[in-house]
């Protein structure tokens, strides 16, 4: 179950995304991934989690 909506947040990550979305995550790691949603060009990506406790 995911909760309520203001537990959910949007991380936006640009330019290298694979190496972005990498640093986010070992910067986060208690964080709980629900997606990630790349733009159209693929250089652009949110990543929707909900925060860690």
């Amino acid at each position: 179950m995911l909760g309520m909506a203001s537990e959910i947040r949007v991380h936006h990550v640009s330019g290298s995304i694979e190496r972005q979305i990498g640093y986010w995550l070992a910067a986060n790691p208690a964080a709980v991934v629900i997606d990630i949603k790349f733009g159209c060009n693929a250089d652009e990506a949110l990543i929707i989690y909900k925060p860690g406790q």
